[in-house]
């Protein structure tokens, strides 16, 4: 993991000397070209991930004769592909910046321009995929079941420490409104509602940890154990909001 890290994160040190010389840390495109190839071969990663999981309801609605189905389904897979590839971009770099970058500077250098402004980039990637994803799954929930309305839902998710609390009401709530609505039209829960609790608490701990000093396998178990329930539950809400679009579409008709 760290390998690769310094592969596409640290390739724009340079050694004390060129400093003196007043060299700059990276130049050009060509100094983000390895942090592009870096998001590129993610962002391909996720994309097929996202495609092997898509479930009947999914495949149905992409290929629906109703327009509004279709565009609702394509924009929805878009965001959760969107925000997922972001996400995974900075699981990985994120966590790992402060090691990676001080055996850098013990080495002679620092983390690199570039890398650090690819950091910023992925940042607000993630941020706007975070946002257009929860916002267009709330949008699903009819308005006299959703207990806030899909802004306040992604917004307050932004509250630094309130956002531990919020996220309950976000993403847990979200579950248990998508399976009020799903009873409404006379079927069974979509998602489990355990499932999104221990999602919840999970994202919380996360969130704590970076005030808790922890050796490296911690992290390394931490990041993947993160990316992996992060990815199932996004991927999930896709599919049994798929569901309930299609049960909606039927109960009109």
């Amino acid at each position: 993991m760290k390998v690769l890290l310094k592969l596409f994160l640290i390739h724009g040190t340079r050694k004390a000397a060129n400093t003196e010389t007043g060299q700059a840390i990276g130049s050009g495109f060509l100094s983000f070209l390895p942090d592009l190839i870096f998001l590129a071969v993610v962002a391909a990663i996720v994309f097929g991930i996202c495609h092997w999981t898509e479930s009947e309801a999914v495949k149905k609605l992409k290929s629906s004769g109703s327009k509004k189905l279709k565009e609702t389904m394509d924009r929805l897979n878009l965001w959760v592909w969107f925000y997922l590839a972001a996400f995974a971009v900075l699981a990985l770099i994120v966590p790992l910046f402060g090691v990676i970058g001080a055996e850098a500077d013990e080495e002679g250098g620092g983390i690199g321009v570039s890398g650090f402004l690819f950091i910023i980039f992925m940042i607000v990637m993630g941020g706007v995929g975070f946002w257009n994803v929860t916002v267009s799954f709330w949008k699903e929930i009819p308005e006299d079941i959703a207990r806030t309305t899909p802004q306040k839902a992604a917004g307050y998710s932004f509250i630094p420490f309130f956002a531990w609390y919020w996220w309950f009401i976000a993403f847990r709530g979200l579950v248990e409104d998508l399976n009020k609505t799903a009873s409404r039209y006379g079927h069974a829960d979509l998602v489990d509602l355990n499932f999104a609790t221990v999602i919840c608490a999970f994202w919380v701990l996360c969130g704590m940890s970076m005030f808790i000093p922890y050796g490296p396998i911690l992290l390394v178990l931490l990041v993947l154990t993160n990316i992996v329930l992060t990815f199932t539950f996004f991927l999930t809400l896709r599919n049994n909001t798929a569901r309930l679009m299609l049960h909606m579409a039927t109960a009109e008709s």
